[in-house]
């Protein structure tokens, strides 16, 4: 075949990949539409926060990111009507012409909280969209690490179609970060490194302090990172996982979320100075054509953001951190396995095969748990798994139950898809594992005080 044809076949080929990938993304979805395990439509919540309606069912919502229960604090429901009586349900302009007062104050308060200038983004994926096209040159490069939130990848390929160079690498792979950082720096202004602080998948963190040591030792290197699922739940002022961590670096912009633990809606990018923030203000693309957070939604991040700065949030971040310890032991007890066992609150059961997952899901839900599952894209083929947050508003016998009934339905729900848990263990990595099937726990923190 002729270079010519390669050249035509090209685009032809990269046609019939994505159709393929289209095609195994509805696959998923379709399957789990079908059985009642996606767009589920809650018609009513219970005032303490556990229990939702779905179907005509209470479930206990183990699927909500807000982790700290924030959404019915008195102080934040009351900044909603102050705002809303104040400026109504909508301010409906671009930022760039005009904003209701709420938005100075916003990030004002969280410019407190971070000790670095902030702008506010209508979402944190439109955050993203004004940030990295503003910020990253066009003789700089990219590199993005394959677990990176889509929200940032889909920010990235605008930088690809500006012509950008644009690399992903293995998923925490830290010599191969440093290895093209290398290369890349003898050719580029700049090499940015694009990666969440706590991945919203499997639950695990970014290794921090190998970044920091990147950004001490290598002048050209920028560090882009989400903390969208780090934020509020820890961190002085509640700043999040990555601030709880290391340094605000000269070199580096975080996102965060103000949508999840925060409570409210919108995102917000703190950045290193005041010059890099104005840029992104002013010329970032979503920043002038996008439309602003609602006036309600404003009122509700001021009001979370006071909260955060006035220490009211650590008995909800202790209660947190005892209740996602408490799951981690009874995960243990029980022989299930985790993806990547840590302190945060999200938690992700490795099951396999997508119709194994499913019977899963769907066997919990009908025990009474809303559970979410987790498969392509989110995750690889082959490695899907139950996804569940632990929040705040939960008891230890909520999760006591829902473990038990976990552990319960683990193999039986593979066995269903013709899988086992050696086939599991052999998809993920992980040692081999037993789950136990008729598991009973004692009072919460009986046998922990022992």
């Amino acid at each position: 075949m002729s270079n010519t044809n390669l050249i035509a076949d090209a685009p032809r080929s990269a046609t019939r990949s994505r159709n393929r990938r289209t095609a195994a993304i509805g696959e998923f979805m379709d399957r789990a539409w079908q059985r009642g395990l996606l767009h589920q439509t809650v018609t009513h919540r219970d005032p303490d926060g556990r229990s939702v309606e779905v179907g005509g069912h209470e479930v206990l919502n183990f699927g909500s990111c807000s982790t700290l229960g924030l959404e019915t604090h008195e102080a934040v429901v009351a900044g909603v009507l102050d705002a809303t009586r104040r400026f109504g349900t909508q301010y409906s302009s671009s930022r760039v012409y005009s904003s209701v007062s709420l938005y100075a104050e916003l990030e004002g308060l969280l410019a407190a909280m971070f000790g670095k200038p902030v702008v506010v983004a209508a979402s944190t994926t439109l955050g993203h969209c004004a940030a990295l096209p503003a910020v990253v040159g066009d003789h700089d490069a990219v590199l993005v690490d394959m677990q990176a939130h889509a929200s940032m990848q889909m920010a990235v390929g605008l930088l690809r179609a500006r012509g950008v160079t644009a690399t992903v690498i293995r998923h925490n792979d830290m010599a191969a970060l440093q290895s093209k950082l290398a290369e890349l720096a003898a050719t580029h202004d700049k090499v940015w490194y694009v990666a969440d602080g706590l991945y919203s998948m499997y639950g695990d963190y970014a290794p921090l302090d190998r970044l920091e040591e990147l950004l001490e030792a290598h002048p050209s290197f920028h560090l882009y990172i989400d903390d969208a699922h780090g934020m509020s739940w820890t961190g002085a002022n509640g700043t999040g996982y990555v601030r709880s961590q290391i340094e605000h670096h000269d070199r580096m912009i975080l996102a965060v979320s103000l949508n999840k633990a925060f409570a409210a809606g919108g995102g917000a990018l703190v950045f290193p100075n005041q010059e890099l923030a104005e840029l992104v203000r002013t010329c970032g693309s979503t920043s002038i054509f996008s439309g602003p957070i609602p006036p309600p939604m404003l009122g509700a991040a001021c009001a979370a953001a006071r909260l955060h700065l006035a220490g009211a949030l650590r008995e909800r971040q202790h209660r947190l951190a005892e209740l996602i310890a408490h799951t981690n032991r009874r995960l243990a007890a029980a022989g299930l396995p985790q993806a990547v066992a840590t302190d945060s609150p999200v938690f992700f059961v490795p099951v396999g095969e997508v119709e194994a997952c499913l019977n899963l899901v769907e066997r919990m839900k009908d025990d009474g748990f809303l559970l979410n599952s987790a498969g392509f894209p989110a995750t690889p083929r082959r490695r899907s798994g139950v996804r569940f947050v632990v929040n705040a508003n939960l008891r230890e016998e909520d999760l006591d139950r829902m473990v038990a009934r976990l552990a319960h339905h683990y193999e039986p729900a593979l066995q269903a898809a013709g899988s086992d848990s050696a086939a599991v263990a052999r998809a993920f990595g992980i040692p081999e594992f037993t789950v136990a099937t008729d598991l009973q726990f004692s009072a919460p923190g009986r046998e922990d005080a022992a």
